[in-house]
This record gives C-alpha cells, structure tokens and sequence, in this order.
C-alpha cells in the first residue's frame, strides 16, 4: 500500500481480534486503533479516518451493514470490512453499493489478516 497507519478495528469483543491485530503490527506494520462503539466509529470516519476500518457483528446491539451505511455517509472514501457468517454471494447483496473491499469470519484469524491485507493492497495500489 502507499501509506500504511491506522486499522481502527469496530468491536465489543477485542479478544476475538487479538491474532489479527497482531498479524496486521508485525507482518504489515499497522498501527491498531480499537473503537467499542458505533457512535465513536461513525466520529473516526467523519474527522480522523483509518486506512481501513473492520466492524464487527454487532457493536452496540447494531448489525455491521446499519454501522457501515452510517459511516458511508459521513467518509464514503473509507475503506471498510465486515465480520459475517454469511454466505458470500448473500453478503454482497447485503452490502451492496456500501464499498465494503472484504469480508471477515467471526473469530478471524491470521490466514484471514493475510487475506484482508492482500485484497486492501489491490484496491489501493
């Protein structure tokens, strides 16, 4: 990628992220920023926005696509993911015209930060 700082990771539930974050530090050298709130994510978007954001599901008893519809008003240039179960053709209709580069499993992994980095650095190269 051209600029590497800041993934603000969306989340309640920062044990689930803990061998992504640190796969994204060491392997790319990011710097983590973690968000435990819709509100707080929407205000990074709008006045200090990441090269990335990952939502979780749910944050604040919100689904990721109403957090990630939120944040597309107020950065649409933002890049995000989103954690989800669903099967892949399901969530792209469910995120459609979101700009959402890459989806995430619940509990994500390194192969999974792996995967995440490549897809970002091919959308901003």
């Amino acid at each position: 990628m051209k600029k590497k700082d800041t993934i603000a990771i969306v989340t309640n539930k920062k044990q689930h992220f803990s061998e992504v974050a640190r796969t994204l530090e060491t392997a790319y050298g990011w710097t983590i920023r973690w968000v435990d709130s819709a509100e707080k994510a929407t205000e990074l978007a709008e006045k200090s926005p990441p090269e990335l954001m990952v939502i979780d599901e749910p944050v604040d008893g919100l689904s990721n696509i109403r957090i990630a519809r939120d944040i597309v008003m107020a950065n649409p240039m933002l890049n995000l993911a989103l954690v989800s179960a669903l099967p892949t053709e399901i969530f792209h209709q469910a995120t459609e015209g979101l700009g959402v580069a890459a989806q995430l499993p619940p509990w994500p992994k390194k192969e999974d930060a792996l995967r995440l980095m490549e897809t970002i650095e091919k959308i901003c190269l």
